[in-house]
């Protein structure tokens, strides 16, 4: 009898129970799979409730991130983003879902007030996305590069202006266009060079090369891939 309450006791405390799979290894890498600009998207168009026009639940301008993964060894994700080519930062660190893979780069309260917009797009700037997987024993590498550029074409000109001596003075212009259609935009950079100056030069966010001669004439210029 003390034996059959024993085993009883044994296989109600461990039914249904399993022991979690510990990793051997730090995960594969997972993949972005794309990257988009949010339009405003409200919770509703004016109600008794919520005045009009509507509680704003996505903001226009933010990213939403989707990746594919298929390591079940994952047990969480760090998403990070930089802009033109600049410093990387860490926009959320996400624990894995077998079905979700998505992330919108705003953070919202259950009631959908904004607590604070974590990436934004603006026109003129190219943005740059990556993302890893981790659990207990360490992060993947981190995958390929997402790139959302808002600027449909850049085009660079320039123009020399003869100043004193042997100096003078390089005005490179980049003329942008816009993506989503909203317009255009004029970058602009002076630098002083020397005669039959040859260089690249640093316009925003584009490195443009240009080639001069004598004092007012320019050979030629483009922006370096």
């Amino acid at each position: 009898m003390v034996q059959a309450t024993a085993l009883r006791t044994e296989i109600e405390t461990n039914s249904g129970s399993q022991s979690e799979i510990a990793p051997v290894s730090v995960p594969a890498v997972p993949e972005i799979t794309n990257v988009r600009i949010n339009e405003e998207v409200r919770s509703a168009f004016g109600t008794e409730h919520i005045p009009a026009p509507g509680k704003i639940i996505v903001h226009e301008g933010t990213f939403t991130i989707d990746w594919a993964n298929s390591d079940v060894l994952t047990e969480s994700y760090e998403i990070q983003f930089n802009t033109n080519k600049g410093e990387w930062v860490t926009l959320a660190e996400i624990a894995h879902n077998t079905r979700v893979k998505s992330f919108i780069t705003q953070d919202i309260d259950q009631f959908a007030n904004l607590n604070g917009i974590l990436a934004q797009a603006k026109n003129g700037d190219m943005y740059q996305f990556r993302i890893r997987a981790l659990n207990a024993k360490g992060a993947s590498e981190w995958s390929e590069v997402f790139v959302v550029d808002t600027v449909e074409t850049a085009t660079a000109s320039a123009v020399v202006n003869k100043l004193k001596a042997n100096q003078n003075e390089l005005v490179i212009t980049i003329d942008e266009i816009y993506a989503d259609g909203s317009g255009s935009g004029t970058l602009t950079e002076t630098i002083l060079i020397n005669n039959n100056a040859k260089g690249t030069y640093r316009v925003g966010r584009y490195d443009v090369f240009v080639n001069t001669k004598g004092n007012t004439k320019v050979l030629e210029v483009y922006i370096v891939e």
